[in-house]
C-alpha cells in the first residue's frame, strides 16, 4: 500500500510540475519564442529561428499535455517514456548551460520563476527522480479509461491549450509575470536596494611576447621582463551582483540624448509605441500606431514616443513605405521585447506607472469621442479581467470534462 501511494505521489508531483511549467510558458508564447531564438543563436542553429514560434507553442503544449496525462493516468506507458526522455534531455542541456552559460537562464518556468542555470540543473536533478520512478513502475498504473476516453482527454486538453496559447499570442498574456505589467510603477523596478551586492570585477591585462598573448592580473604582471609588450586591459566580471527587475531600459533621442527620466517623471499621459524591429512589425499595426500619434498631436492630450531598436536607415525606409510621420526614439531590443509581447505594441504611461497595454490586434481607435484616457485604461483592464475569468472557466471546463472521461471506467 505504501509503495503504491509513493508511486502515485511521484506521478502526481511530476504531472503538477509539467502542468505548471507548460502553463507559465504557454501563457506567453512569444516569450518562449524569444528564449528559443537565444538557444538557436548560442548553439549555432539559426536555421531553426524561423520556426521558433511554432516550436514554442508545440513544446509548451506537449509539456502541458504530458502533465495532464500524468495527473489523469492517461496512456501511462507512453507518457512515462516521454516524461523520462524529456527530463533526461533537459537535465543534460541545463548541465551544459550551467557549465558554459551561453544563455542567462533556461526559461523553464517562463518569467513566473526565473532561475539561474545552476539552480535549474539542480531542480532537474530533483524532478528526474520521480520521472525515473514513474518510468520503472509504468506498468503498475492501470488506466480507468476506454481507448476512446483516453483519446478524448488528449484531444480536449490539446485543443483547449492551443486556443489559450494562440489567444495570448494575439492579445497579450492574460497573466503577466513581467516587470512592466499594468499597474507597475516603473521607477521602483529600477532601484538597487541599499546594501545589495554589486558586480565584482577583476582587472585583466594582456601582454604579448614572441607572438603569444597571455593574460595577467595586477598581482602577476611581468613588470621585470621588458620583453612582454602590453596589448590591452579589460575588466572581467567575476561575480554578478544584484540586478533590479528593470536594468536595461533607456529612451534615447538623437537630439537630446537620454530622456528616460523625463518620460517616467511626466505628470501627464504618454503613449509608448513599442516597435522592436520595423522589418518584423505588422504593417496594419503600424498604421494603427500612426493613427494614435495623429490623435495625440491634434488633441495635445498625450505625449507620444515611438521606441525601436531598428537601424536608423531601416526605420526611416519603413516609415516612408507606410506613411508614418512620428519621430523615432532608440531603445535596446531586449527591453522592447519584454515591455509588451507584440510588434508593434502600445503602452500608456502616467507618472511612470503603466496604465494600459495593447497588442497590435487591440490598439484602441481614438477619436473626438475619446474624452478620458483614464476611462480607456479602466475599460481595457475590465475587458482583460472578464476575458481572464472566461478563459479560466474554459480551461476548468476542459479539465472537468477530462475528469468525467477519467471516471468513466471500462
Amino acid at each position: 500500500m505504501m509503495r503504491k501511494a509513493l508511486f502515485t505521489f511521484c506521478r502526481l508531483l511530476l504531472g503538477a510540475v509539467f502542468v505548471f511549467s507548460g502553463f507559465t510558458k504557454g501563457v506567453d508564447p512569444l516569450g518562449t519564442m524569444y528564449k528559443l531564438e537565444d538557444y538557436f543563436s548560442a548553439f549555432h542553429l539559426n536555421v531553426l529561428a524561423p520556426y521558433a514560434l511554432v516550436l514554442s507553442i508545440v513544446l509548451n503544449g506537449a509539456e502541458f499535455l504530458m502533465g495532464i496525462a500524468l495527473l489523469t493516468g492517461v496512456w501511462m506507458r507512453f507518457t512515462a517514456w516521454m516524461a523520462l526522455l524529456f527530463m533526461t534531455f533537459f537535465t543534460v542541456l541545463t548541465f551544459v548551460l550551467a557549465l558554459y552559460n551561453p544563455v542567462s537562464d533556461c526559461g523553464c518556468f517562463g518569467d513566473a520563476v526565473v532561475l539561474t542555470n545552476w539552480q535549474t540543473f539542480f531542480k532537474n536533478l530533483v524532478i528526474i527522480v520521480p520521472a525515473i520512478v514513474v518510468f520503472i513502475h509504468r506498468r503498475s498504473f492501470e488506466s480507468s479509461l476506454t481507448p476512446a476516453g483516453n483519446l478524448m482527454v488528449v484531444l480536449i486538453t490539446a485543443m483547449a491549450f492551443l486556443y489559450f496559447s494562440l489567444y495570448c499570442y494575439r492579445h497579450l498574456p492574460l497573466i503577466d509575470f513581467r516587470p512592466y505589467k499594468t499597474g507597475t510603477y516603473l521607477p521602483d523596478q529600477m532601484i538597487v536596494p541599499p546594501g545589495a551586492p554589486r558586480d565584482s570585477f577583476q582587472t585583466v591585462l594582456y601582454y604579448k611576447k614572441d607572438g603569444v598573448i597571455k593574460e595577467f592580473t595586477l598581482e602577476n604582471i611581468p613588470w621585470q621582463d621588458t620583453t612582454w609588450k602590453w596589448v590591452e586591459t579589460k575588466n572581467k566580471l567575476i561575480k554578478a551582483g544584484y540586478k533590479p527587475p528593470i536594468h536595461d531600459f533607456t529612451i534615447e533621442s538623437t537630439q537630446e540624448g537620454d530622456i528616460t527620466s523625463r518620460v517616467l517623471a511626466d505628470t501627464g499621459f504618454s503613449f509608448l509605441a513599442v516597435i522592436p524591429k520595423y522589418e518584423k512589425a505588422d504593417s496594419a499595426g503600424l498604421k494603427k500606431i500612426e493613427a494614435v500619434y495623429r490623435w495625440c498631436r491634434n488633441t495635445e492630450k498625450c505625449k507620444f514616443y515611438a521606441l525601436s531598436a531598428s537601424e536608423h536607415e531601416k526605420a526611416e525606409a519603413y516609415k516612408k513605405r507606410y506613411g508614418l510621420t512620428f519621430e523615432n526614439y532608440i531603445t535596446d531590443e531586449i527591453p522592447l521585447k519584454t515591455i509588451v509581447r507584440s510588434n508593434p505594441g502600445l503602452v500608456l504611461l502616467k507618472e511612470g506607472t503603466v496604465m494600459g497595454q495593447w497588442s497590435y490586434e487591440d490598439i484602441p481607435v481614438l477619436d473626438v469621442h475619446t474624452h478620458s484616457l483614464y476611462g480607456l485604461a479602466l475599460n481595457t483592464l475590465r475587458k482583460k479581467s472578464e476575458t481572464t475569468a472566461t478563459m479560466t472557466a474554459f480551461l476548468l471546463l476542459a479539465f472537468l470534462l477530462s475528469i468525467v472521461f477519467v471516471r468513466y471506467r471500462k
